[in-house]
Formats: structure tokens, C-alpha cells, sequence
């Protein structure tokens, strides 16, 4: 999931530590070409993965953040584990890294979006 990918990814830039804790790295079955053999192994084989994005509808920033603070599952853990001051340079640089509204055109301005993508469909 995008979201996740760009909290890795600041993370990882703050603390080398979080690397090890990085979903992407950990999970394979994350990337395409690996859900693909799996797929295949299992007798899937008329599966393919094709990519589709869904953005939400110009959220404010709170809204892609708040979820990191619960506490579960490995991301809000993590972020969890951190002193308030390296949650909030974490914060601002997932900030800084969310994708611009010039990219996405009928967001009001200064808004930014990050869609999930992931799908699987049959081939006939």
C-alpha cells in the first residue's frame, strides 16, 4: 500500500533501525512479481496482478496520520516505540513526502493524496 511504502520510507531516512521493521522489505508477497509465483505455485495460473489506484477524496493530513498513532499493527507500532519529538519529525517528513495536488488536479490547493493500489483479476 502507498501509505505504507512512504511511512517506510520516511522512517527508514530518521532511523536506520526502522529498516528492519520495513513491511516491503519483510513481506515478499508486498511486491508483484512475488504474489505472481505464489499464485502460480497454488495452481493460479490464469491470475494476473495489475495495478490500480484509488485516491481518497482530498483528506486533510490528519486523516493519513491519525492511523499511524493507534498502535496497531507493525507501522503504528513503531511509530509507538518513538520519543514525542522523533513522532513529530517523522510526522513532518511524511509530510514533505505525500504526493503534491499539482499531481492531482482536483484537490483544493496545497491538499495531498496517497492512494492504495493492488489488484488481482482472471484472465480469460
Amino acid at each position: 500500500m502507498q501509505m505504507l511504502r512512504l511511512f517506510w520510507d520516511a522512517a527508514s531516512a530518521l532511523d536506520r533501525g526502522a529498516l528492519a521493521l520495513d513491511e516491503g522489505r519483510r513481506f515478499p508477497i508486498c511486491r508483484s512479481e512475488a504474489l505472481r509465483e505464489l499464485w502460480r505455485e497454488c495452481g493460479l495460473a490464469q491470475m494476473s496482478a495489475a495495478t490500480s489506484t484509488c485516491r481518497p477524496s482530498s483528506p486533510p493530513f490528519d486523516d493519513f496520520w491519525l492511523p499511524f498513532l493507534g498502535g496497531q499493527g507493525p507501522a503504528p507500532t513503531y511509530c509507538g516505540t518513538l520519543a514525542e519529538d522523533a513522532r513529530a519529525a517523522l510526522r513532518d517528513r511524511v509530510r514533505t513526502m505525500l504526493p503534491v495536488a499539482a499531481v492531482w488536479p482536483y484537490c483544493p490547493d496545497g491538499a495531498r493524496a496517497c492512494g492504495a493500489r493492488r489488484a488481482l483479476r482472471r484472465r480469460d
